[in-house]
């Protein structure tokens, strides 16, 4: 594993460790240019954050919650957080 992605996956270990505070993590994905191993210098890091505690009458709270923790661990992170029902829910195939 390049010396870069594991500095990610540290920094993203750090971030869930303090989101898990906030609500239940079900399921963390990582997306955009770290995901497809092609980041830039001003990259930041995408990750889609899935949670059984998230509904659409709580979801701003508690990504507004999740956000300021970005400020307070001093990180370059992008999060996108949906209820759990989201992910097992199947995408409706496009015609």
């Amino acid at each position: 594993m390049a010396k870069a992605e594991t500095k990610v996956i540290k920094i993203l270990k750090k971030y869930l460790k303090e989101v898990k505070k906030v609500c239940h993590v079900d399921k963390a994905i990582l997306f955009g240019s770290y995901a497809r191993g092609k980041t830039k210098k001003e990259s930041d890091i995408d990750i889609a954050i899935f949670s059984s505690n998230v509904n659409d009458e709580n979801r701003l709270e508690t990504m507004t919650r999740i956000i300021m923790l970005i400020d307070k661990l001093n990180l370059d992170i992008q999060p996108i957080i949906f209820s759990y029902e989201d992910y097992l829910e199947p995408v409706a195939q496009m015609t």
